[in-house]
């Protein structure tokens, strides 16, 4: 629909739902009002279906990470993303693992890093600066099992991706990268409130 016949239409619509003449002030807020309303209802429903696309992409995801980790035993599919993390690290707090860690319910992320460590895949020390902290670091015997996990992590990844074209799966990055950044920086002041509260 052209522009004009578009605006002449809403005219119409407005002038035949109002009960007093109508100005050409009252019409431009209305017409205004009605614009943002229908937009902000696309772009609800184009975050619902982003929201619903990409959950479901994270469970066939983890369940096809889940089918490929029964080749290593003894292996939790958690430690897969909890290692990395500590890998990318460096060297880290234990409440941040746990925090960033959405995959799980912090207690439940507690039990799984203190097995980690219990089997020797993370080292745990007391923070020099602050005796509260523990600090977590990636093992030798944590690096080779990340490694393995990684090998079979890469082949479900094609799995996943691999009918979509690398310049359509470089801009889906791009794009998501400016969302996680966020949320990460979000979760993490989070943290360090409730960090300092408890000071």
């Amino acid at each position: 629909m052209k522009p004009i016949v578009e605006l002449i239409s809403a005219w119409d619509e407005y002038a035949s739902k109002s009960n007093q003449e109508c100005s050409v002030k009252d019409f431009c807020a209305y017409y205004l009002d009605s614009y943002q309303a229908q937009h902000q209802t696309v772009a609800q429903a184009v975050d619902n279906n982003l929201a619903k696309i990409i959950g479901r992409l994270a469970s066939i995801n983890k369940t096809y990470l889940k089918l490929a980790f029964r080749e290593i035993p003894d292996a939790e599919i958690e430690w897969y993303f909890l290692l990395g993390r500590i890998k990318q690290a460096g060297e880290i707090r234990k409440t941040d693992v746990i925090s960033l860690n959405l995959l799980l319910e912090p207690t439940t992320c507690i039990d799984i890093t203190n097995r980690m460590i219990k089997v020797g895949l993370v080292t745990e020390k007391t923070d020099k600066l602050d005796k509260r902290v523990r600090l977590l670091t990636i093992s030798p015997k944590g690096e080779q099992l990340l490694a393995e996990m990684e090998l079979l992590a890469n082949k479900t990844n094609s799995m996943l991706f691999g009918g979509l074209a690398v310049e359509d799966k470089e801009k889906i990055i791009s794009t998501l990268q400016i969302a996680e950044r966020y949320h990460v920086e979000q979760l993490l002041n989070i943290t360090q409130k409730d960090r300092l509260k408890n000071i």
